[in-house]
């Protein structure tokens, strides 16, 4: 069922819809979020970059308004009289008063002598002490101007702060006869630096060092940071090279936060402090606009995503309900029934389908009707074939087992044939004897004429023994023609040829006896030819006769020897013919066979053909 969900054409359809829309919807909305996200990040630059430029300005105007106020305090005509100690300490006490009414910040004021000796302060624990080493005195008085310290914590008094001094000149010499010092605490600078205007919940602007140690309080943690806390990441270090830094880092909290960090050299050059101005704003709270955003873009976009899903499922619907429908016909179809009738009635692709599948299995309806027909006629035919095979097979036997006796029969007529030629040639030969004798009993008769009379009877039966080969000679022929007659025919008719064969043979038998009877009594006519005188006129007519009988039975005899010779050729001819039908006969019978064998493999093709048709049902 699982693999089912995931192949359907529905859920594929759905995933489809699902991720041509989705795929926009998340490009589109990356693509806005990235640019929201830098129109957000530019614009909290420029505010981070505005608030460090303007604080940077206030920054650099009061302490060249500190400055001022002390190179002013400097050029007091009574401090020139350093040799008064008093008078001056009178005077700085007043216009300390007068001085922290203007400017709060002032801690203390202190005049060095040109020795770097503190000879008069607002607080007396100081005077005495030798600052020649002090920057704050070497640089003013050595540089002949005013000169700012750095933020530090003074070991006299433990008060943080920073001291701006500036040199006391003598009018009439023009020298510089002292320095006046200024110590200031850090209360403007951080008012300036902790205002959260325009820097949000999360903002803050603060001051590092050449150390990078803060010189400002923290908006969140207190002033326990001013020069305790020690900033580093790469943009300050860039910052440290002169550059105006824009980026996303870490504050000193390890809080991502976008900042800007600013080393102006105007700045250093006009207070030489080096100093780094560094505004930051937390990316949570820089960027909830962008994550508000990213919510409501969430939100329209999983809304879409439902929306999508509801109609992709519709459309899907109604693309693959049709489908299934066909689906579920030809899986009928595949089970053999084809009595389903398709219901999509659309003018779509899908409708074009089910029409041609309709027209399909119309068209498989007739083909299997017609298969179903064809099958049967199929089945009848090789039923037909297979008996007719089956005849044709017994028949061939049969006519095998026919031509095989006349073959036989044709053989023995054959070995007939030659004995009667052979037995034929002897009484051919047995008359030329003859003949030959006839004449040498025509010669004798004419010798001894008078034996001829005493021979008449025995001539008399000469004459009967002449006709008797004569009637046999004829009885011969006679046969020799029928026997000629008989092997034309041959086939059953060669069991006939055989008994002409047995009639020749007793014939010639008789005629050798005949011959054999017909030599003695020549013997013996020649014996008596002596007391036959009287009789030889006749007995030379009977000779003749004789002799002309004896010819004749010659020629006869060659002509029934040529026949026999003719009839042994033909029934070799025979013989060899019946041969050749008895192997043809065998080749029609084994052919048979194999019509029997192709046959039952077609009426075993077309019964499991008709089993195959069987299981479809066409209503």
């Amino acid at each position: 069922m699982k693999n089912l969900f995931i192949t359907s054409l529905k859920t594929k359809l759905t995933s489809l819809f699902l991720a041509l829309s989705i795929i926009p919807l998340l490009v589109a909305g990356g693509l806005s979020y990235k640019i929201a996200a830098q129109g957000i990040m530019h614009e909290t630059f420029a505010e981070l970059e505005g608030i460090g430029q303007s604080r940077e300005e206030a920054i650099k105007i009061l302490l060249q308004g500190q400055v001022g106020i002390v190179k002013a305090l400097a050029k007091n005509h009574i401090l020139e009289e350093m040799k008064n100690p008093e008078i001056t300490e009178k005077m700085i006490n007043e216009e300390m008063n007068d001085a922290k009414s203007l400017f709060p910040t002032m801690q203390e004021i202190f005049v060095m002598n040109a020795q770097g000796k503190i000879i008069a302060s607002c607080d007396k624990a100081f005077v005495g002490l030798d600052k020649s080493r002090n920057p704050y005195f070497t640089k003013a008085f050595d540089g002949k101007k005013a000169y700012i310290k750095d933020v530090y914590k003074s070991n006299t008094t433990d008060k943080i702060g920073y001291v701006v001094s500036a040199p006391i000149s003598s009018h009439e010499k023009d020298e510089i006869v002292g320095v006046l010092a200024v110590r200031f605490n850090l209360d403007m600078i951080t008012a300036l630096t902790k205002s959260s205007h325009g820097l949000g919940k999360t903002g803050e602007s603060y001051v590092v060092n050449r150390d990078n140690l803060m010189i400002t309080g923290s908006r969140f943690i207190g002033d326990d940071v001013i020069l305790k806390t020690q900033v580093t990441n790469d943009a300050i270090t860039r910052a440290r090279k002169g550059e105006n830094v824009l980026e996303i880092s870490k504050d000193y909290r390890g809080t991502p936060v976008l900042g800007y960090y600013s080393k102006n050299e105007h700045f250093k050059a006009d207070t030489k402090l080096d100093w780094i101005i560094i505004v930051e704003k937390d990316v949570k709270e820089a960027f909830a606009p962008l994550y508000k955003l990213r919510n409501v873009m969430m939100g329209v976009g999983l809304i879409s995503i439902l929306i999508i899903i509801i109609v992709g499922i519709y459309i899907a619907t109604l693309i693959t309900e049709p489908i299934k429908e066909l689906s579920g016909i030809s899986s009928r179809i595949a089970k053999g029934d084809l009595t389903s009738k398709i219901t999509v009635k659309l003018s779509d692709e899908v409708g074009v389908l089910a029409g041609n599948f309709s027209v399909m299995i119309n068209s498989l309806k007739s083909v299997l009707t017609k298969l179903r027909d064809a099958t049967s006629q199929i089945t009848s035919a090789s039923n037909e074939i297979l008996s007719a095979s089956q005849e044709q097979a017994t028949g061939a036997r049969e006519q095998s087992s026919a031509v095989a006796e006349t073959s036989s029969a044709a053989k023995e007529l054959s070995s007939t044939s030659e004995q009667v030629g052979a037995s034929i040639r002897r009484v051919s030969e047995a008359a030329g004897h003859a003949l030959a004798g006839m004449g040498k009993i025509k010669e004798s008769i004419s010798k001894t004429g008078g034996m001829i009379t005493s021979l008449g009877e025995r001539s008399q039966k000469i004459g009967k023994i002449t006709e008797l080969i004569d009637d046999v000679a004829d009885q011969t022929n006679l046969l020799a023609v029928n026997a000629s007659i008989e092997a034309a025919r041959a086939g059953e008719q060669g069991k006939g040829f055989t008994v002409v064969a047995d009639e020749i043979r007793k014939l010639s038998n008789s005629t050798a006896k005949s011959t054999k009877d017909i030599t003695s009594l020549i013997e013996l006519i020649q014996h008596e030819m002596t007391n036959s005188i009287m009789s030889m006129e006749s007995s030379v007519k009977s000779v003749d006769e004789e002799a002309r009988l004896a010819h004749e039975t010659a020629e006869r005899s060659k002509e029934i020897a040529m026949s026999a010779t003719q009839q042994i050729s033909g029934s070799k001819q025979i013989a060899e013919a019946m041969t050749n039908i008895d192997e043809a006969m065998k080749q029609i019978a084994s052919g048979a066979q194999q019509s029997q064998a192709a046959v039952k493999q077609l009426t075993g093709l077309a019964k499991e053909l008709k089993e195959i048709v069987d299981k479809f049902n066409i209503g």
